[in-house]
């Protein structure tokens, strides 16, 4: 019979003064299929060895084009119903890789410059609508 005035022990204090995060998951890279007469040390140290040599890293240039790109990209908020915003990541999820989109950000990024580019044309015969860095904040634009 227990006690039920006696309060539980937690396992979290221990957890957390142990140095790991509870939930964090650690990576661990898959193990190569092994074949039946091989000892698995060796099969697995060849076989990633073999993939890291196939692996190679950006070159010095590379990078540095990518950090030049990143410096003057600016960070902008948007704001929608959560419905709408599940929407844009569900399209964004199902179709990155075959419409080659690398994030979410640069899937409405892609969105936006289309619809720019058809206001554009409406509206300044094509033309691109200069001379506004910032919109200030307010009531939003109504008819």
């Amino acid at each position: 019979m227990s006690n039920k005035n006696t309060p539980r022990q937690s396992n979290l204090k221990s957890i957390f003064n142990s140095g790991e995060h509870p939930v964090r998951a650690q990576v661990v890279p898959p193990v190569p299929p092994v074949e039946a007469n091989e000892p698995l040390e060796t099969a697995v140290s060849e076989k990633q060895g073999q993939r890291s040599q196939g692996a190679k890293k950006p070159s010095k240039a590379k990078k540095e084009a990518a950090k030049k790109e990143n410096s003057n990209r600016e960070r902008m908020s948007i704001y929608g119903s959560s419905d709408e915003l599940n929407r844009f990541r569900a399209a964004f999820a199902r179709t990155a890789y075959e419409e080659g989109y690398e994030s979410l950000s640069d899937f409405i990024f892609k969105a936006a410059s289309k619809e720019a580019a058809r206001l554009e044309k409406k509206y300044n015969n094509g033309e691109r609508f200069e001379g506004v860095s910032r919109i200030g904040a307010g009531r939003p634009v109504r008819r």
